[in-house]
């Protein structure tokens, strides 16, 4: 596949998307990753995608009365704020609290009397939840409260075929495989069955808050979508805070578009976003990088390898295969796990007894704790390599990513700025691996204490950005 060429087919159904709603909805907006993703399976020819397994149901449970009048109390206790942070309940054990590793840092900065965070009821108890001011809503709650539409299954099946997916089988010359449709139907069937109750809530929400902006993270998730569309109806602006590294390929219409404002971590994002068109894309990085860098000293222990996981293909067996090479050197090789990410217990057991150099890190666990003892770290497009630039003692390794091609909505191609500007070292194959680890050195720098990916004033950047609307006005 031509993604050049590519890119600009799928702009151009951007754009005519942004024309077709389904009773008032721009679909797209929520199925975005599907699509794309069934647009990369055609061309492979996968009849499934085990990233969007499961969620095959659109059944909307019987709603409690307590739930509902919990709804309704709810809405008479909020007070006004002049932010409302948007949330999805992410949160991983960090110094004994929850910490909500894309948000909190943000979220922190500000004073408390200023803000208030809204986000659906997890079960995270206040006395270990990092987030203050958090505003907890119970999802079939406000279903209830407000009431579900009825949704015509088949229906939404006939507009998703002839709206989406036989314009892009005709247009890309492929078979988007069945199993992502059937995801496609049954997302869109439940949402819809859910939208314009939480739009209802969200624009009650704001009505008592009265925030001048509303921030969040994750913008494509459905929730913050509603949210979203509640900000626009009332005029409030919003800000996309970058949860992870990508760059933007794709110019959205203001229908389609997940945010008002892109806040992102480093200039090597912000500026081929913009040179790609898209505007309202500031640079903010993200506050708190620099702070609680320091390792464990372990002169006279193994060097800890530590490959990081997002599911992409590949890094497990990267990782079994450099265990393998190094057995019975003095060297640990982890694998970091995905939280979305399962290995039995069986598995992992009888990989580790084959492999005694080897050991599985849980998907829970803060990569900052993984950090404070890791010598190396290879990873492919996870977040996590970026997370390790400020531990400028740990040598950082990116894997040659044969699907980075693929990619539809953005790109990963500023791994190769990060190499250019000695930040990071890409390597192409197992070989090279092995080589840049044996050749590691305990102690030395391997970038500067502040590195050109993150900037060191973020705190600063943030709260300054946040005062444009705090004073009435918008970038």
């Amino acid at each position: 596949m031509d993604k050049s060429t590519s890119v600009l087919k799928l702009q151009s159904f951007i754009d005519r998307f942004s024309q077709i709603s389904y009773k008032g909805a721009y679909l797209w907006k929520y199925l975005e990753y599907e699509l794309t993703s069934g647009i990369i399976d055609g061309y492979q020819e996968l009849e499934k995608n085990s990233a969007i397994a499961g969620g095959l149901s659109d059944d909307i449970p019987d709603v409690p009365q307590e739930l509902i009048q919990k709804t309704g109390d709810l809405l008479q206790s909020l007070e006004q704020k002049d932010i409302l942070f948007g949330m999805i309940p992410l949160r991983r054990p960090y110094r004994g609290k929850l910490e909500h590793t894309a948000m909190d840092a943000y979220i922190s900065c500000v004073d408390q009397s200023k803000y208030a965070v809204l986000e659906m009821e997890a079960g995270q108890d206040d006395a270990i939840v990092l987030t203050k001011n958090r505003i907890r809503y119970d999802i079939w709650g406000v279903v209830g409260y407000y009431g579900m539409d009825q949704i015509d299954r088949n229906e939404i099946l006939a507009f998703l075929v002839e709206s989406y997916i036989y314009p892009l089988e005709k247009a890309f010359n492929i078979k988007v495989p069945k199993a992502i449709l059937i995801k496609c139907v049954f997302k869109a069937s439940s949402l819809m069955k859910q939208r314009k109750a939480f739009i209802c809530f969200f624009e009650d929400v704001l009505d008592r808050v009265k925030p001048k902006v509303v921030c969040y993270t994750h913008g494509p998730d459905p929730f913050l979508c509603f949210l979203r569309e509640a900000a626009q109806n009332k005029g409030i602006p919003s800000v996309e805070i970058e949860h992870g590294g990508i760059i933007r390929n794709l110019i959205y219409p203001k229908n389609l578009s997940y945010s008002d404002y892109y806040l992102t971590h480093s200039d090597i994002l912000t500026r081929p976003m913009i040179e790609n068109g898209i505007q309202n894309v500031y640079t903010v990085g993200k506050p708190g990088v620099y702070s609680n860098t320091e390792q464990i000293k372990h002169e006279n222990m193994p060097v800890v390898v530590n490959f990081i996981s997002s599911l992409e293909p590949g890094v497990f067996e990267q990782a079994i295969c450099l265990a393998e090479r190094l057995e019975g050197e003095n060297y640990l090789v982890s694998y970091k796990l995905h939280s979305s990410e399962y290995i039995s217990d069986e598995e992992k057991a009888r990989i580790v007894k084959e492999h005694h150099n080897f050991e599985f890190i849980d998907g829970v666990v803060d990569v900052r704790d993984v950090f404070a003892i890791s010598d190396i770290v290879i990873g492919m497009r996870s977040s996590g390599v970026l997370d390790a630039l400020p531990y400028h003692k740990i040598k950082v390794l990116a894997l040659n990513d044969s699907y980075e091609q693929e990619l539809l909505v953005g790109s990963f191609r500023f791994f190769h700025d990060l190499e250019k500007l000695g930040d990071i070292i890409y390597v192409d194959d197992k070989e090279q691996v092995y080589q840049e680890v044996i050749s590691y050195c305990r102690g030395k720098k391997y970038r500067n204490v502040v590195n050109h990916y993150w900037p060191e004033d973020a705190t600063k950047r943030f709260l300054d950005f946040m005062q444009i609307f705090l004073d009435g006005k918008r970038p």
